[in-house]
């Protein structure tokens, strides 16, 4: 949508009333739009986007030309059509013929697309933090729960300064927290690259952020989502490392390793 939009010179942005629930669904059609909510079931036009030629469609009108001409006659067209359909638009957040404008978080113009300065002015202006520790493992696992709808099934690639997360996931004596992350790393394609702190300070703030005044932590989720955990088979003859301890939970703690002697018993059941 910002690629089509980049590159014109003026710009008209029109704002509905209730934004797109002015839009009427036709009956026979309002079944395929219907989802169910606590609260009930509705059927209301979806927030998607929709491209014409001189118009983008995404709650809002954004309407576009390359001379203030061609804008101004786009315009027309869109503000005839609106006439047409009943479509009320909300006065106060309308603006007409400028030569840029924010979308989607960026600055569109005839220059091309623009980061919006004021989404990066906090970040440029927080201090180095120097008295919190560097949480880069709790912070991935954290990230990937929060995104697991959109990196399920999807290459991973985890930029972190902490050069020994990488091999974390082929360690074979972790503390129990850290087995139980890696669990719930294996669902993922995860690849995870070394980048020096100095080249990421990015992760050095959102990992060591802290509220001032505000103890609240948020609580993070160690189970795996609609799912439990299976026993774990492999075609080759070498399985991972923590292979006899998912077992041995799947199984209910009956599994007994082949040629476990009773000390292995004792210490698998005190790792599990």
């Amino acid at each position: 949508m910002l690629e089509r939009l980049e590159g014109h010179s003026h710009f008209c942005f029109l704002d509905g009333y209730s934004g797109y629930n002015q839009i009427v669904i036709a009956p026979e059609d309002q079944e395929k739009i219907t989802f169910t909510c606590p609260f009930g079931t509705f059927a209301v036009l979806p927030t998607a986007a929709c491209h014409l030629d001189y118009v983008m469609l995404l709650q809002l009108f954004k309407v576009h030309g390359n001379s203030f001409e061609e804008c101004l006659a786009h315009l027309a067209l869109v503000l005839k059509r609106c006439v047409e359909t009943n479509l009320v638009l909300n006065w106060e957040k309308c603006h007409f013929m400028v030569n840029e404008g924010i979308v989607l978080g960026h600055v569109i113009s005839k220059r091309g697309i623009e980061v919006d300065k004021a989404k990066v002015e906090l970040m440029l202006k927080l201090p180095p933090p120097m008295n919190v520790k560097e949480k880069e493992l709790l912070a991935i696992i954290f990230a990937i729960e929060k995104f697991r709808s959109y990196l399920i099934a999807s290459k991973v690639i985890v930029h972190t300064d902490h050069a020994a997360l990488k091999y974390l996931l082929t360690k074979k004596d972790s503390k129990p927290c850290l087995i139980r992350w890696m669990l719930l790393l294996q669902e993922y394609d995860l690849e995870i690259h070394d980048k020096p702190g100095k080249k990421n300070v990015v992760a050095d703030h959102l990992s060591r952020l802290e509220e001032e005044g505000d103890d609240i932590t948020i609580p993070l989720v160690e189970s795996f989502p609609d799912e439990n955990i299976f026993a774990a088979q492999a075609t080759t003859s070498e399985l991972p490392w923590y292979s006899t301890l998912v077992n041995y939970l799947a199984s209910g703690r009956t599994y007994i390793p082949e040629g476990a002697t009773s000390h292995d018993l004792k210490k698998l059941e005190r790792d599990s």
